[in-house]
């Protein structure tokens, strides 16, 4: 047991290493097909180096290497934190890449620092409380900060602009691309990003 462990913490330490010294300008494959890159890196890859990084990212959908959701997702919200809106709505033209599900994720992005604040707020409300509120409420409150502190950009938010342009993009769906989506995906989604934009 002791051995596998070990294992574990070796293989953590290198996978963790290499997101530390990205670099747009020595290998821009990583930012698309490794899931732990985060959205700062994305914006710094951006800000330094915005051509080599797009031309990164269609080259691989080009040669048909799967290029990860998040990190799609990733490319829209980093083009919409840098207000970079000519690049967001140049993304969202290819329809292949982006879709609904990369849209919403990114907005989720961008709306991670409201809902922070959101879950905290009723968190303390909760341990303010009078009676004691159950352990698994707490814990689920606390588990969706961390996931959304993961989630949050340094920089920027999901703002009416952003929400504007979002707007603009679905009524530039096809009849064909609704009802897809509409019989191919939960309502869920559907309801978040309403509710965000």
């Amino acid at each position: 047991i002791a051995r596998s462990q070990s294992l574990n913490v070796d293989q953590q330490t290198t996978s963790v290493n290499p997101l530390a010294n990205l670099d747009i300008n020595v290998d821009p494959k990583p930012f698309f097909v490794n899931a732990n890159v985060t959205i700062d890196q994305h914006i710094q890859a951006q800000t330094t180096n915005l051509p080599r990084y797009l031309a990164a990212l269609f080259t691989l959908d080009e040669n048909s290497v799967d290029i990860g959701q998040k990190a799609k997702a990733c490319a829209l919200a980093a083009a919409w934190c840098r207000h970079d809106h000519k690049l967001a709505n140049n993304l969202l033209r290819c329809r292949r890449l982006f879709t609904l599900t990369e849209v919403l994720k990114a907005v989720t992005m961008l709306d991670a620092a409201r809902q922070i604040r959101v879950y905290e707020k009723q968190l303390k409300r909760l341990e303010l409380s009078k009676t004691k509120p159950k352990a698994t409420k707490l814990g689920k409150i606390k588990n969706n900060l961390d996931n959304l502190n993961k989630l949050k950009p340094s920089t920027g938010s999901a703002s009416g602009a952003v929400a504007r342009h979002i707007q603009r993009w679905t009524r530039t769906l096809t009849l064909q691309e609704l009802e897809y989506f509409a019989l191919h995906m939960p309502t869920e989604p559907w309801k978040k990003l309403a509710d965000i934009v």
